[in-house]
């Protein structure tokens, strides 16, 4: 269904949420992945999910309430109504629906919808000026931050440098995007205390350090680092110079191999005014024409008019002419064969992967195991209709013979092997989950006595939820392990906050864990009347 173009309410300084929101819906590699999954169970995800649903058929400006709600109930950071930053937002929301959607079973586990569209890596090479060794180290990123350089590379010759604040001041040198990819990918030489120590020559060395794109991802997020932390402790100040970005975007002189990387503007968000009494708001593209978004308010703009704004984060995604071309005859043809009153010898598809092949330059081979199991047969999971998709057999071979991959599947016939081994594994979930809630209930119904609480890291016990109220896929967690809540006395470190970084559980249902589960270290927290 195509996007309505509405604004969205300001519930009390949301404009950054609502920036960040517009310039991803627009973004139809993200939000059409995102509804091509099934609903999930996360109640941020699920709160997203269909607010892009709900703004598919909105004839009016919107309020986003129950997602708001979410998002200020699962970060601290986002909780009150202040003003915040609405990079930091677009990456916890990234991280949050990477954790949503991250794949449970098959080629691809661990990875989601998330890294396979605004997943990206770098590569950081040192090179010893001695030996000419060069070691090797990746990083991936869902987005990259470039500073705003004083000037462009190149623009004072000597005598103009003895009074660069003033030269600068009158000339206003114009600074580029490419001058800010610049200053990122430039190469330094680390020297004096800064030297490298090279494993080959067993000694500190100087060398030289260098960036370069790895893997370059579907849809680049960049970042200008407009606000800069102040003289005054704790101030930050707000770098109001423009950059000159452009509607297409070559990054091959920044990748390892020089591969062609051909990059198109889709959209991008503005913050307006001071860091504490600021307003963000949105340009977007849709159908070959540009929008701008102010809360509830939608204006349609023109391209030079979104070329004058003073971005803060841009998103580029990839372009392939040839690829765009096969989508275009291919595409148009499945969609004619799909739409008529009866498929003619209809066949199953992942809806995920075929979201990526119409809104993607590269999907990748055809992989269906969203719903297929490793013996050729369909997953025991409950919403396997909403995983998948029916196309002509015609079309899927035409899909086949350009990207490869798995085999045409004609009907949903459930794996028995798989089904077996999930009734196990459900089993075992039961009877945690019982075993855990018959402990605390236990432990409720006991007067309050001194003692101690104990800390299990929360993002273990995030993990350990997951899997008693899952489904297939949804495997046990490892080993229990507290190291990182402690410090060098072995006491809990001071800086962690309960529920962000750990969780306080009663002595029994401690042990239970630990004798499922083992790990450690034991974190002792004296209990209080107010914690029990």
């Amino acid at each position: 269904q195509p996007f309505c173009l509405v604004g969205l309410h300001n519930l009390g300084n949301t404009c950054y949420m609502s920036a960040a929101v517009q310039v991803l819906r627009l973004c139809p590699a993200v939000s059409e992945l995102v509804l091509s999954q099934a609903e999930p169970s996360n109640a941020l995800a699920k709160a997203f999910y269909h607010l892009l649903r709900d703004l598919q058929t909105a004839r009016a400006s919107f309020s986003p309430r129950l997602f708001v709600r979410q998002v200020r109930s699962s970060s601290h950071v986002f909780s009150g109504y202040s003003q915040q930053d609405a990079h930091e937002f677009i990456r916890f929301l990234l991280e949050k629906l990477h954790d949503a959607f991250q794949r449970e079973w098959g080629p691809k586990k661990g990875k989601s919808i998330i890294t396979d569209v605004l997943g990206g890596s770098t590569a950081s090479l040192v090179t010893c000026s001695a030996c000419g060794t060069v070691s090797r180290r990746e990083e991936p990123f869902f987005d990259l931050q470039v500073e705003i350089p004083d000037k462009p590379e190149g623009a004072q010759n000597e005598s103009q440098r003895w009074f660069s604040p003033f030269w600068n001041y009158v000339t206003g040198y114009d600074i580029t995007l490419q001058d800010c990819l610049q200053r990122f990918f430039t190469a330094e030489t680390m020297d004096r205390d800064n030297k490298y120590e090279c494993l080959k020559c067993k000694s500190k060395q100087k060398a030289t350090k260098e960036l370069k794109l790895r893997q370059l991802p579907e849809v680049l997020v960049l970042t200008a680092k407009r606000f800069r932390r102040g003289w005054e402790a704790g101030s930050v100040t707000k770098v109001d110079r423009f950059i000159e970005f452009p509607l297409q975007l070559d990054l091959a002189s920044f990748t390892e191999d020089n591969e062609p990387s051909d990059y198109e503007l889709l959209g991008l968000v503005r913050h307006m005014g001071a860091m504490s009494v600021g307003h963000y708001i949105a340009f977007a593209k849709h159908n070959d024409e540009w929008h701008e978004f102010d809360d509830e308010s939608v204006w349609r703009t023109s391209e030079s008019n979104v070329l004058q704004q003073q971005a803060y984060v841009l998103l580029y995604q990839r372009r392939c002419p040839q690829a765009d071309r096969f989508r275009s005859v291919v595409g148009r043809e499945i969609r004619k064969l799909t739409a008529s009153s009866r498929i003619v010898e209809p066949v199953y598809i992942s809806r995920e992967w075929l979201a990526l092949f119409y809104h993607t330059s590269n999907p990748g081979p055809i992989d269906n195991s969203s719903f297929c199991c490793e013996h050729g047969g369909v997953l025991p999971i409950r919403d396997v209709e909403d995983r998948v998709t029916q196309i002509p057999s015609h079309g899927y071979l035409l899909l086949h013979e350009k990207y490869g991959g798995d085999m045409l599947v004609p009907e949903l016939s459930i794996c028995t092997e798989c089904q077996q081994n999930e009734r196990k594994m459900q089993q075992r979930r039961d009877e945690e989950a019982s075993t855990y809630n018959a402990l605390r209930a236990q432990a409720g119904r006991q007067p309050f006595t001194e003692g101690y609480l104990y800390a299990v890291p929360a993002a273990w016990i995030a993990s350990w939820v997951r899997f008693v109220k899952g489904g297939y896929g949804q495997l046990p967690p490892g080993k229990i392990d507290c190291s990182g809540l402690v410090d060098k006395d072995q006491m809990l470190r001071r800086v962690l906050r309960e529920k962000d970084d750990y969780y306080l559980v009663e002595e029994s249902v401690l042990k239970f864990f630990f004798e499922r589960y083992q790990g450690g270290p034991v974190v002792r927290v004296r209990k209080t009347a107010d914690e029990y």
